[in-house]
């Protein structure tokens, strides 16, 4: 009966001692964390987040000027285990400046002073403007009055038939952007502008159409509004309300150059 209790009791603290041992095998931590890196004063953060863990743990999240260091809102959300995690952090309406991000994680209903790994951080600018990207995104649109399609003005494939704009750009003036585009029914088309050495997102455009046609937007002052270096368009149709769900794309690339060529 003796032996029987010790061999329990071996095979237990075996197990145990196993189980210790995996724990210690995860090395816990915060592996990825990012929020915008630019946005408007009315847009809300949104955090991403990537942490190991190896059991229940407390992400702690704070915001503060990056100039004075004042503290503006700390929030803390429990982790059960590894993996991604994306939630917006509601922080009122913020004036233009410079901002930091801090998250570190803790056992659970713990704070700084017990703080798992390294903390991290990063800087967000907010930009004086509603929305990030503002003067794109707020670029009037009108939205094609929907009515009886005429089969005759839609096509058998999406797709787009042509699109016009400069390769170099060294100046101020207006130039426009034409998007010549076919559809087979009721589609978006997006318009974005991204900066192609680094994939920033300067703006957006979305246009609901119910037939082939063509969109021309003019755009002034791209010098000074955007700056030197190399951009591009990326034009894509897509299933009404549904930007995931890409049917065409195309990309035209240009740079702007402040030496007029």
């Amino acid at each position: 009966m003796r032996n029987h209790i010790l061999r329990s009791v071996i095979f237990l603290l075996g197990v145990l001692f196993s189980y210790s041992n995996l724990a210690d095998e995860v090395k816990e931590g915060i592996v990825e964390f990012t929020v915008q890196e630019k946005i408007g004063t009315a847009e809300v953060p949104v955090i991403n987040v990537e942490v190991n863990v190896a059991k229940s743990r407390d992400l702690h999240v704070v915001f503060k000027d990056a100039k004075s260091g004042k503290k503006i809102k700390n929030t803390s959300k429990r982790i059960k285990k590894s993996g991604k995690y994306h939630f917006k952090v509601d922080v009122g309406n913020l004036l233009p400046g410079r901002y930091q991000w801090s998250a570190y994680l803790a056992p659970r209903n713990k704070n700084w002073d017990n703080r798992i790994g390294d903390p991290v951080n990063q800087i967000m600018q907010v930009v004086n403007a509603a929305k990030y990207g503002k003067k794109l995104v707020n670029k009037k649109v009108k939205k094609p009055v929907k009515k009886t399609v005429n089969k005759k003005k839609l096509a058998s494939k999406d797709g787009f038939k042509k699109i016009s704009w400069p390769k170099i750009i060294s100046n101020n003036d207006e130039y426009t952007l034409t998007v010549e585009y076919l559809v087979t029914q009721d589609r978006d088309v997006h318009l974005k502008l991204l900066n192609s050495e680094n994939w920033e997102e300067h703006g957006a455009v979305k246009i609901n159409v119910n037939k082939n046609g063509k969109v021309s937007l003019p755009f002034a002052s791209m010098l000074d509004n955007y700056g030197p270096g190399k951009y591009v368009w990326v034009i894509s149709i897509t299933e009404v309300d549904n930007p995931d769900k890409v049917l065409t794309k195309r990309g035209r690339h240009f740079v702007i150059s402040n030496v007029d060529k």
